[in-house]
């Protein structure tokens, strides 16, 4: 079990396979509303201590670097995305992994 922080623990930490943690993942259920989530004392702390944070329920991504939210991503129904032969944006993903 990691060691608790000030800020608390996120539910998922990125290594980048060394010694060093890239970011950090605050998973939801899909059923939040990451506004109400985004305003929660909870979220305050670790954005206040995590400097490379996503919020997560699943269906959206929000990006938070240095305590500003820097990239949001909405992921629909599968289903719709193969209809409109759509693709899923890797921005914010790939802005994380590369902090």
């Amino acid at each position: 079990m990691p060691k608790n922080t000030e800020g608390g623990n996120p539910d998922f930490r990125l290594w980048d396979g060394e010694q060093h943690i890239v970011g950090y993942i605050e998973a939801k259920e899909p059923t939040k509303e990451l506004d109400k989530i985004e305003e929660s004392e909870q979220l305050r702390k670790y954005r206040q201590v995590f400097p490379n944070l996503i919020l997560k329920n699943f269906i959206e991504f929000r990006l938070y670097r240095n305590g500003e939210l820097l990239e949001k991503a909405i992921i629909t129904n599968p289903i719709v995305f193969q209809k409109l032969n759509a693709r899923p944006s890797y921005k914010i993903l790939n802005f994380f992994v590369v902090y």
